[in-house]
């Protein structure tokens, strides 16, 4: 079975019911269904969360939620990867192998189906033997950042770098917290974290935002219906 998986526990605290707030007339969550779905990568789509509401609506959405996650796996502490192992387990122990698992965010509402289409390709290319991480560069030279020091003043965090021209670089890049393709295997083996070897996909920027503050709502629905009217306009 090729599994999509949306973790969306409860309880967030900067954004109330984050993954299921209103997003430009729909909840949160339905963006990341309604892409798996479209992109028929997926035999199951999995909503893992810990919340009979979170469940409730995403089942009226046409979703069924075979099991609520363990409250063990439910605090805001735990990382994503023990949530996808225990899922995978989940379905073993009722007679269902997974072959590979796409980790969708639910807070990904810029993500089209292409772009997991597309990701999927790389995944396969490797036969599933290296995970797939969704990335974006930084916009701004890492090697040039500032730290704040004691005194209250800011000094070059790597001052190796501070005079190096930008081109002369290495450029870096950060995960966008959005998708990644892996294989059950790799998932039942790396650990506490995803690993540490990735194929990339290069997002474009206007498709990543971190949505953790209120502001960062309001700029992904921004650029969201900048996104809706480029389309319209052809």
């Amino acid at each position: 079975m090729k599994l999509a998986i949306i973790p969306a526990r409860a309880g967030s605290k900067r954004i109330k019911n984050k993954n299921i707030v209103d997003f430009c007339g729909r909840p949160m969550i339905s963006y990341a269904l309604t892409c798996a779905q479209d992109s028929g990568l997926f035999d199951k789509i999995h909503v893992s969360t810990d919340s009979r509401e979170i469940a409730d609506l995403v089942e009226r959405l046409g979703f069924p939620v075979d099991f609520l996650r363990s409250p063990d796996l439910a605090d805001d502490r735990t990382h994503v990867t023990p949530v996808m192992r225990w899922v995978i387990r989940q379905y073993r122990q009722a007679g269902t192998e997974v072959e590979s698992v796409c980790l969708l965010f639910p807070c990904s509402p810029l993500i089209e189906p292409s772009d997991l289409q597309a990701a999927h390709g790389s995944f396969e290319a490797q036969n599933g033997s290296v995970p797939v991480l969704a990335v974006v560069p930084f916009p701004f030279p890492i090697q040039r950042a500032l730290s704040e020091r004691p005194d209250g003043l800011l000094a070059p965090h790597f001052p190796e770098y501070w005079a190096a021209r930008s081109q002369d670089l290495v450029p870096t890049f950060h995960d966008t917290g959005t998708f990644g393709f892996f294989g059950t295997e790799h998932l039942l083996r790396c650990g506490e974290t995803f690993g540490d070897r990735f194929i990339p996909h290069f997002l474009p920027r206007h498709k990543v935002i971190d949505i953790d503050e209120p502001e960062d709502l309001e700029l992904a629905e921004i650029l969201f219906r900048g996104a809706q009217a480029r389309a319209r306009a052809g």
